[in-house]
């Protein structure tokens, strides 16, 4: 079953342009809802041109097999000690073979700000040992949490709408 993506973000994707849509996919992990908000906000960036048709699915509810009908992936989960979620360490090895090549492929993390980046990198590591010639769009995106129940930093959510932006426009 996929996560229900906010109204807003269904209209978005519906859009002005009455032409063939990309299709994106942002996958995430998220406990407190933290990794869910930013992951919605990457959402609405990548919509926002009207061109790009967004499906938002929490990580343990997604088929991974359905990636490969997406041209644009990003994959989203939490820093837990240092490392990504279990639940999104357990999907990233199940991506196939060739799954992600030739696509706009992004990560994110949320984090505290002593640890931006690390999530990211070891999701990087993780895909590439699979795929050691997999390029990504955008450099990871690491948004800050004030504690593990949030609130997002100030102006974070911001960042991701822009990244999913960012993404949508084709380099």
């Amino acid at each position: 079953m996929l996560y229900e993506a906010p109204r807003a973000i269904l209209r978005l994707a519906r859009g002005p342009s009455q032409g063939a849509k990309t299709k994106a996919l942002v996958v995430f992990d998220s406990v407190y809802g933290n990794t869910r908000l930013a992951a919605e906000e990457i959402a609405r960036g990548l919509s926002q041109s009207g061109s790009v048709e967004v499906t938002i699915a929490s990580v343990g509810k997604f088929d991974v097999r359905k990636t490969r009908d997406y041209p644009i992936v990003v994959l989203g989960a939490p820093n837990h000690l240092g490392n990504a979620s279990k639940a999104m360490r357990e999907f990233l090895p199940q991506l196939g073979a060739g799954t992600l090549l030739r696509k706009r492929v992004a990560l994110f993390d949320t984090c505290y700000a002593d640890q931006t980046g690390v999530a990211v990198r070891k999701m990087e590591a993780l895909l590439r040992e699979r795929e050691p010639n997999l390029h990504f769009a955008l450099s990871g995106l690491s948004v800050v949490v004030e504690s593990s129940k949030g609130p997002v930093r100030q102006g974070d959510l911001l960042k991701c709408r822009q990244f999913g932006v960012r993404l949508a426009t084709p380099a």
